[in-house]
């Protein structure tokens, strides 16, 4: 049998305000080039998976997913049962999926999102002022409040308080 293993992704994520999503979708190609070439029965990911991550790895078919922390019984059971043919998913995650789905047009929303709103979205859930804001931007204070009022308006809402309040109560991982 032949294992792949990579971690620390964090999938969707920015550092320091930019995407990483197009080189981690670069990379992401590489590795499965090299699974397929290498015929690699089973490519195992240690990734954080927010709700959006969480329901597209689903919706890709992904084979197993073990939560953080599980230990390493719990990965070993999933991996057996993938390499018999089944499909391991831990009941914590199914639940966070079934969860997130009842919350879909939010997700979809969220999803439709560009790398520089998935950024004001995470500042604004993260507690920054608009000045903080702005300086991540590289804009003055205007510029910021232009940008946040057309998050607000993309996703329903017409405050930072109540975009809060709505990826609160649908318990939203970003």
């Amino acid at each position: 049998m032949k294992l792949l293993h990579t971690a620390d992704w964090h999938l969707g994520r920015y550092l320091h305000g930019q995407s990483l999503l197009e080189d981690q979708e670069h990379v992401l190609g590489q590795l499965i080039s090299l699974a397929q070439q290498e015929q690699v029965d089973i490519v195992l990911i240690a990734a954080e998976l927010h709700d959006l991550q969480l329901l597209a790895a689903l919706k890709a078919g992904v084979d197993g997913l073990v939560e953080f922390g599980a230990g390493p019984q719990a990965v070993l059971d999933a991996l057996a049962l993938v390499l018999r043919g089944g499909q391991a998913i831990a009941p914590e995650l199914q639940t966070r999926a079934l969860h997130a789905t009842r919350s879909s047009d939010l997700l979809r929303d969220l999803a439709a999102l560009s790398p520089r709103g998935r950024m004001l979205l995470e500042a604004v859930v993260a507690g920054r002022t608009t000045a903080e804001i702005a300086a991540q931007l590289g804009c003055g204070i205007g510029g910021a409040r232009v940008a946040l009022h057309r998050l607000y308006t993309q996703l329903g809402v017409r405050s930072r308080t109540a975009l809060t309040r709505l990826i609160g109560e649908n318990k939203v991982r970003l």
